[in-house]
């Protein structure tokens, strides 16, 4: 289906407008990075390629125009914007040692959180891809002020105890003003809030504590994942 809908995208190239084109040609690629979960890797490094070759042969046979060229640049872009968080994942998983889209699939995208988890202001936080198989959690941490990434390994059977620490802090009450529509809010997650509770998941071994963050019901779902393969 995916092959598809990206082929699809490629021939309207040659029987399109250059409206039309653009118009189609987008929605498809959209359509191909939605499921951009069920595309092989390759497939996924071999898009943005095939639109460069399909309109160097447009161009090659007289078919080029300035709105086909701003058609297929912003395809190539969406398509590169989309592979992005799946070549994290990727390269995650090659790490460790699997290379096959079905991994690649079950590979969670949350924050790894260094330092106390007091209140989220305060937590130094790093994104980190998470898999969970049949015996053995893996994580990836990135180290603060270095470009090294580490693979963490927990066995289940190290695992002492998964539970969700709920954090409370109180803030002054902010309300939305005309100026929010032209300026960034910086506290935006204080709008009509005197109090935000934020929710984050600890993972106790006899040497460590790993804790992570993400929306409240992200993290309840995958630590009940957790632990039911821990059992």
């Amino acid at each position: 289906m995916t092959f598809g809908i990206l082929l699809i995208a490629l021939l309207t190239r040659f029987f399109l407008s250059p409206l039309f084109y653009f118009i189609v040609g987008e929605g498809l690629c959209i359509l191909f990075v939605v499921y951009r979960r069920n595309v092989p890797y390759n497939l996924l490094k071999l898009a943005p390629i095939l639109f460069i070759v399909m309109e160097t042969i447009a161009i090659f046979l007289g078919m080029g125009s300035g709105g086909f060229i701003f058609g297929t640049v912003v395809c190539i872009i969406t398509l590169l914007l989309g592979m992005g968080e799946e070549r994290k994942k990727q390269l995650f998983i090659e790490e460790i040692g699997y290379n096959d889209k079905e991994t690649r699939k079950s590979v969670k995208t949350i924050q790894y959180t260094f330092g106390e988890t007091e209140y989220i202001e305060k937590v130094k936080m790093s994104e980190s891809q998470v898999l969970l198989t049949n015996e053995i959690m893996y994580f990836s941490v990135n180290i603060p002020r270095n470009k090294d990434r580490v693979i963490i390994e927990v066995p289940y059977g190290d695992i002492q105890d998964v539970y969700i620490k709920e954090t409370v802090t109180t803030n002054k009450l902010y309300l939305p003003r005309m100026r929010d529509m032209f300026i960034p809010i910086r506290n935006v997650r204080n709008i009509g809030k005197p109090e935000l509770r934020d929710y984050f998941m600890v993972i106790k071994t006899s040497d460590n504590n790993y804790t992570f963050y993400e929306e409240a019901a992200v993290i309840l779902k995958f630590q009940e994942k957790l632990q039911t393969l821990i059992g």
